[in-house]
């Protein structure tokens, strides 16, 4: 009949049984019912404390504590007037039950409701056990009485977002960005209540190393990869492939190469890079595999309509790479690919140059890399040529020297014109030409000098004679390619070739593009054709090659064109060059 909240006062008389009459004075006291406390819980642990709630009891203004110890419940000094408590003085790892009591200004209800909490202690020892990439994964000691732990990552000062959650005392995310630094906390918690704090601590997951194999030797490899961005070290480690064996060597350098000496030949290794940051290397890390390998021996030159280089092969070579050059006196020429991938140890060089010195050299490969020593050997070309076929000789050779002459002055071919037997102009030169003990020789004064080294040592005039007629050479571009000065139609075609001299006289048209077998340098049994359609798409190109149209052919200056690739342009050069059609080289 009582109402919760209500104030009532209540009067006692006492009376004795046998007399129906009970005394008029009796005893008064004043009572309010009150619900008991609900939903009284622990909502935060530390190691030592542990914060006790409940929902607020109507009628109620005051709360008193108990908990129980070995001798049943003892009650706490003090009441509090919110529904919430602190306790503090715990043992970690230990359950303690309490008990609370609604009260108000006339008293407190006597049932009372029963809390259980437990004080966790701080994680420890954490471990990341992988940091690879957009992987973090990492362990902990458990922490006693603790059910499941939370992760969070934090987002500003006072800002956390959880990431995880986990029943065991390990997690794995790749939620976090590479190469960014990300501070994490580890809550334990029990039954659903976590530690208000936790223990934080830094990762930083970065990219994987690439490395590769750049060069090989005898006995040795040397490694490159690209920086990985946020990387302080490296450690590189390397064991014999394919297992038994374990690590045999490592390195921890901040550098992004790496030579591996003390290696067998012809023995498979594989090697792995692991990218250093605040968190150690990471778990993985790239790995290439590379096996030693010597130069070829006994490089062998024989004269059979050209040469035939042959060679004893290195101990694990799969393949060979071929390449030749000029010689000269005066000036080293750059070396020119002949073949790579070559699967034989015989090749046969045709249409060479008579009378011209040349260099051969052969490296060693495997399916990973190819040795950087090789094998090398330098001879004459000594061929009978007399009256035109000398001629023709000096041509060729002129051909080619310029061909190789790009790389040092772009443009030079295209002011280079033969003006009789054996003579050119070079620029606003004329000079007279042989080839003597396999060398281009040139007459100045009452002697002769190298070919390519007066075309060196008058580098500067060259380059500008090349600017200052830039007019002169489009004139010559549109009249020997054909070029229409306004515009141009899907019928012209530009075939790109090898440099050569520009001289119509050499023309030698095949099915609507030009033959560049007459280069001079080596067509390795076979010439190659490759045509332009300019507004169509193109064919013949080699791998990697796409084309750069002339957008506007009237424009009559020299620009700055590029090779172009699929991965961007590669390199820029001043002016064009030319081959005897008057075609665009695609390598300069």
């Amino acid at each position: 009949t009582f109402r919760p909240g209500k104030a009532y006062a209540v009067q006692v008389f006492s009376g004795i049984s046998d007399i129906p009459h009970f005394e008029t004075i009796g005893n008064e006291t004043r009572v309010s019912p009150l619900e008991t406390v609900k939903d009284f819980r622990p909502t935060a642990v530390t190691s030592s404390s542990v914060k006790m709630e409940w929902s607020p009891v109507q009628f109620a203004n005051k709360y008193k504590f108990e908990y129980q110890g070995r001798n049943g419940f003892t009650p706490l000094p003090d009441v509090c007037r919110a529904p919430m408590l602190e306790l503090t003085g715990l043992k970690s790892g230990r359950e303690y039950t309490f008990r609370v009591f609604a009260g108000n200004d006339v008293n407190f209800e006597t049932i009372g409701t029963i809390g259980i909490a437990m004080p966790l202690a701080e994680v420890q020892n954490i471990c990341l056990d992988d940091i690879h990439e957009d992987i973090v994964s990492c362990r902990w000691d458990p922490v006693p009485g603790a059910t499941d732990y939370t992760i969070d990552q934090q987002l500003s000062e006072n800002n956390w977002q959880l990431l995880t959650n986990s029943t065991e005392p390990k997690f794995q995310t790749r939620a976090l960005k590479v190469g960014q630094s990300h501070v994490l906390r580890i809550r334990a918690g029990r039954k659903g209540v976590f530690q208000t704090e936790g223990v934080r601590f830094e990762v930083k997951p970065l990219h994987t190393a690439s490395p590769v194999v750049t060069s090989i030797g005898t006995s040795w490899v040397e490694i490159n990869w690209k920086p990985v961005v946020g990387a302080t070290e490296y450690l590189t480690e390397w064991r014999e492939a394919g297992g038994g064996v374990g690590i045999i060597g490592s390195v921890r350098d901040p550098s992004t190469q790496v030579r591996i000496n003390d290696l067998m030949c012809g023995v498979e290794y594989e090697v792995t890079v692991r990218v250093g940051s605040i968190n150690g290397f990471d778990t993985r890390g790239g790995s290439v595999r590379a096996v030693p390998l010597g130069p070829p021996s006994d490089l062998r030159t024989e004269f059979q309509d050209g040469i035939v280089l042959s060679w004893t092969p290195p101990l694990g070579a799969t393949r060979y790479k071929v390449e030749m050059r000029l010689r000269s006196d005066k000036y080293d020429y750059p070396w020119q690919p002949v073949t790579e991938d070559y699967q034989q140890t015989k090749i046969h060089l045709k249409d060479l140059v008579p009378f011209v010195k040349y260099s051969f050299r052969v490296f060693a490969g495997n399916e990973y890399c190819y040795e950087t020593v090789g094998a090398e050997k330098t001879m004459e070309v000594v061929l009978e040529a007399t009256g035109a076929e000398m001629e023709k000789a000096v041509d060729k050779s002129v051909a080619l020297m310029l061909r190789a002459l790009e790389r040092e002055i772009p443009g030079i071919s295209m002011i280079t014109k033969k003006v009789g037997p054996n003579q050119y102009r070079i620029g606003d030169k004329i000079l007279s030409l042989t080839v003597l003990r396999g060398m281009i020789l040139c007459r100045v004064g009452g002697g002769y000098m190298d070919l390519a080294y007066w075309i060196i040592k008058h580098k500067d005039s060259l380059l500008r004679y090349i600017e200052t007629h830039a007019e002169e050479i489009w004139a010559g571009i549109d009249t020997v390619a054909k070029l229409k000065v306004e515009g141009h139609d899907d019928n012209n075609s530009i075939p790109l070739s090898t440099t050569q001299i520009i001289d119509d006289s050499r023309l030698s048209e095949t099915n609507g593009s030009y033959n560049n077998g007459q280069s001079g340098f080596g067509t390795f049994e076979r010439s190659r054709r490759s045509t332009v359609n300019l507004g169509r798409p193109t064919s013949g190109l080699p791998a990697g090659v796409v084309p750069m149209f002339l957008k506007s052919p009237s424009r009559r200056s020299v620009g700055d064109l590029g090779a172009s690739s699929r991965n961007g342009f590669d390199e820029t050069r001043r002016g064009l060059s030319f081959s005897t059609t008057g075609a665009l080289n695609y390598q300069n």
